[in-house]
């Protein structure tokens, strides 16, 4: 296993392998884009994964720098064959999950709009949710919409989140979240059933830690029988999850595995999603 982690100029770069992974070798690419950053994941053939590559922007500048993405398309290796991208998963707390009884496209668009603000060049997207029969509602930027669409043309835009509805551990009370830099997203099931999601800002674990609690609090449920698997998109959130887990020793990625290593959450995270495309 080869590691890079580069915080100046804010690229980490992960390899499987003791080589650095060539792009000739990458035969499928899968892409995450989330506020100020970017994260790219190559695979083989057979579908292993080969190598994870992140690159970030200054929390001071703009949310989303189309600019940015439009650059690391241009110079990240992995992307030069922009037509090997299956996918590319987009992150936003702009979200609403509808039962399919109650959804109608135009009702879900206003109701939308009425609990978060929709900037008016915001694209709302539908994605369906087979596992809860139910639709996941996200509002993407209409700019970074467009430049998915027009830079990869053989990807889907997908949301983030949907790793986390499509096989829901029946476990009693699960709690799986993903921490980026800046956000997490948080779905937490009982025995396979959905009850709350949400994707929300963060300053340290405790806010976490706490939104956890106070749910479990409200719904009068125990939080020390919270299952949490817990992913990563990168291994700079490793001090989070370390610090998450001083209150809850359990936890494990989201494939179950206990994380040991900054980038074990990480590949936990690209596995989920690529079974997303599978």
């Amino acid at each position: 296993m080869e590691e890079e982690l580069k915080s100046e100029n804010l690229l980490q770069v992960y390899n499987v392998g003791d080589v650095e992974v060539l792009p000739s070798q990458v035969d499928m690419t899968l892409c995450v884009v989330v506020r100020r950053g970017m994260l790219v994941a190559g695979f083989n053939p057979q579908k292993d994964l080969l190598t994870i590559r992140y690159h970030g922007y200054e929390a001071h500048k703009t949310v989303w720098d189309v600019e940015f993405f439009s650059q690391v398309a241009r110079t990240e290796p992995i992307l030069e064959a922009p037509e090997k991208v299956r996918a590319v998963f987009v992150l936003g707390d702009k979200n609403m999950v509808i039962p399919n009884d109650l959804y109608k496209e135009q009702h879900a668009k206003v109701w939308l709009r009425q609990i978060h603000y929709i900037e008016h060049d915001d694209v709302v997207e539908a994605f369906p949710l087979e596992q809860d029969r139910a639709m996941y509602m996200l509002a993407i930027p209409g700019d970074v919409k467009n430049w998915i669409a027009g830079k990869f043309a053989n990807a889907s835009i997908r949301s983030l989140a949907e790793y986390q509805f499509l096989k829901p551990p029946k476990i009693g009370l699960c709690l799986q979240s993903c921490v980026t830099a800046e956000q997490v997203c948080c779905t937490l099931h009982i025995d396979g059933n959905l009850l709350w999601h949400k994707v929300m800002d963060y300053t340290a674990a405790e806010d976490i830690v706490f939104e956890g609690k106070f749910l479990c609090k409200e719904n009068n449920y125990f939080a020390t029988k919270l299952t949490i698997l817990f992913n990563a998109l990168t291994g700079g959130e490793f001090p989070v999850l370390n610090d998450y887990s001083q209150y809850y020793p359990a936890m494990k990625s989201g494939e179950g595995a206990r994380i040991h290593e900054p980038w074990d959450a990480p590949v936990a995270l690209i596995k989920q999603l690529l079974s997303c495309v599978l």
